[in-house]
């Protein structure tokens, strides 16, 4: 059967529909595997650590359930808070409390379902998981993770006693197990999931992957051995012993940073259950092990944090001083072009005129010498002016040394603030060494400037260093400024400084070339530093004697002016 124009058209206007129903059917089934897999997780870890437990209420010295709810909360969000609810009650109805009736299960797994949520939200709010790694966020962590497993707690039990009728004679020491518990879960759990569902997780640049499987090895030999010695020493002697766990998880923690002392507390949580039972002890050893390893645990952790923070400040350091040698470098490139052109340029406009009048004298000698009209005097006189033209122009060429100019201008929106901020970096080691102090007034809000940054980086060098020499000799106080405000179309940048300001003679020569006030100075630097701002569009001036202020204009980005 042929097809109709009228068949095509409809077929197209279905296909969006289509594609929008399997889109909606893949996020479905998406959906359904991750709550099943939470589903399944949670009971798995409430299982597998239901080892001892404290009557009336069923608490039990570790509870890593509550951290995998958590952190799976957190990071994937609240909608799937009926997969935590669905894992609690089977964890009710199978392991805590299978003889109570439905009622009372659905309740306690209700209450403490909400605790999670609680927890888990809180976290959201501080920004996890994505500020995770950081000291403050480890202690933003910590406080959360000991109010939300009180609250967890507090919930979880007194709900339970009164849904049973039991007394509440053991309220506050059920409380506390189960605080217990639950804050030495999150510990354990929450850090290790948050890490292993994060897009950056363990592939951090923080965590160097060179000696990866070298560290895990020494760190599981050590445990072993360390385990081998404090439960093999009994009960009593191997709580004295147990503040040698401390020595794997602080190599871990500062070897792999926050990842690895999570993974390293799971282990060791792990490792110490495990011994528990196969030592045979009593849920008072259980309760004298849980409280050391929430301390040790809570030390790994920020000395884990610590560690990576540390680590991702040499790396921004050294990508920062990169970044500072890559601009040093096209500075240099730049001036090294520059200065070449610039030459070119004043040598061609200087020596035209003295070469021209060589070139006449010499073609007048010459003349003369072919007519045999020429007396000696007069050859004399010739040949002195084409000498004094080649002193001047010797003179002229020695005169012109390293002179700049601006060349391409490559021009983007800049940050008044950067440019200081750049100043300061680079000139930081010799005003510390100075004594001099550094200040910049600059509004949060002012406008970025269009601007090649570096030769505007190049000014502010200048005149901040000019500010420098000036203020080295000078009493104290001594200070440089970096004040910016907006002026119409342009910025209006001030380098102020305490130094003894400059005499009222030298105002109107200070921009000229190889005019200087310093005794070793070469006197090009205001000259460049003008010329660098001219064909930026605006201008470079002396606004006050003393205190020195050197002002220049810069024009605002998506301003008329060029």
């Amino acid at each position: 059967m042929a097809t109709t124009p009228d068949d095509v058209r409809r077929a197209l206007e279905a296909a969006p529909e289509r594609r929008i129903d399997r889109t909606h059917a893949h996020e479905a089934a998406r959906y359904l595997s991750r709550s099943l897999a939470l589903f399944a997780g949670y009971l798995l870890l409430d299982g597998a650590s239901f080892l001892f437990w404290v009557d009336p209420v069923p608490v039990k010295p570790w509870n890593p359930q509550v951290g995998l709810a958590v952190a799976l909360l957190c990071a994937a969000g609240l909608r799937f808070a009926p997969a935590v609810f669905a894992g609690a009650l089977a964890s009710e109805i199978l392991l805590r409390s299978p003889g109570h009736p439905a009622a009372v299960q659905v309740v306690c797994a209700l209450a403490l379902t909400i605790a999670m949520i609680a927890i888990a939200f809180a976290l959201r709010r501080r920004g996890f998981p994505r500020v995770l790694g950081t000291v403050r966020s480890t202690r933003d962590f910590f406080a959360i993770a000991a109010a939300g497993a009180l609250l967890s707690s507090f919930a979880y039990v007194s709900t339970s006693l009164a849904v049973t009728g039991a007394p509440f004679d053991a309220l506050w020491s059920s409380v506390l197990h189960k605080w217990l518990g639950d804050a030495l879960g999150m510990v354990g759990a929450t850090p290790l999931t948050l890490l292993a569902v994060s897009p950056r997780g363990f592939r951090a640049p923080e965590m160097p992957r060179s000696t990866l499987a070298f560290d895990l090895a020494v760190f599981a030999v050590s445990l072993l051995i360390v385990l081998a010695v404090v439960f093999g020493s009994g009960p009593i002697r191997g709580e004295r012993l147990f503040y040698l766990l401390f020595l794997p998880l602080i190599v871990i923690a500062v070897r792999r940073g926050l990842a690895g002392a999570a993974v390293g507390i799971a282990a060791t949580q792990v490792a110490i259950i495990v011994a528990l039972r196969i030592d045979q002890r009593t849920i008072e050893d259980a309760t004298g092990y849980q409280i050391m390893m929430l301390a040790l645990g809570a030390t790994t952790l920020l000395l884990g944090a610590v560690a990576g923070e540390r680590r991702r400040t040499q790396l921004e350091l050294e990508r920062r001083s990169a970044e500072l040698r890559a601009q040093q470098q096209a500075l240099a490139d730049a001036m090294r072009v520059a200065a070449a052109s610039e030459t070119a340029s004043t040598l061609a406009h200087e020596m035209s005129q003295p070469l021209s009048a060589i070139g006449t004298y010499a073609r007048a000698g010459v003349e003369m010498l072919r007519r045999g009209t020429a007396s000696p005097d007069e050859l004399n006189n010739v040949l002195q002016r084409i000498v004094a033209e080649s002193a001047r122009t010797r003179e002229t060429v020695q005169r012109i040394r390293d002179f700049f100019r601006t060349g391409v201008i490559h021009r983007e929106p800049v940050e008044v603030r950067r440019l200081a901020s750049d100043v300061e970096g680079a000139m930081r080691d010799r005003l510390r060494a100075e004594g001099i102090a550094f200040g910049v007034d600059v509004p949060e809000r002012i406008a970025q400037v269009d601007v090649d940054r570096v030769q505007v980086g190049t000014v502010l060098h200048n005149l901040v260093g000019n500010a420098a020499d000036a203020v080295a000799g000078a009493p104290a106080p001594r200070w440089i400024r970096i004040a910016a405000r907006e002026r119409g179309p342009h910025v209006e940048i001030d380098v102020i400084d305490s130094g003894p300001g400059i005499e009222p003679g030298m105002r109107e020569a200070l921009f000229e070339p190889l005019a200087t006030t310093k005794p070793t100075g070469m006197g090009l630097g205001l000259a460049i530093a003008r010329t660098l701002v001219t064909a930026h569009g605006g201008r470079l001036e002396l606004a006050h004697l003393h205190p020195t202020t050197f002002r220049f204009t810069l024009p605002i980005h998506g301003s008329d002016e060029p």
